[in-house]
């Protein structure tokens, strides 16, 4: 589980940063982070 899990966390940064690529990536990698820390 923990490998799916840290390879879903990398396909996601990955999208982040393709569609973050005009506004902030510290801001928008915030909000992610937050957002998983809400799921678990």
């Amino acid at each position: 589980m923990r490998i799916y899990q840290k390879i879903c966390y990398a396909v996601e940064d990955i999208f982040v940063e393709l569609l973050t690529k005009n506004q902030e990536r510290k801001e928008a990698s915030e909000k992610v982070n937050q957002y998983r820390r809400e799921i678990k």
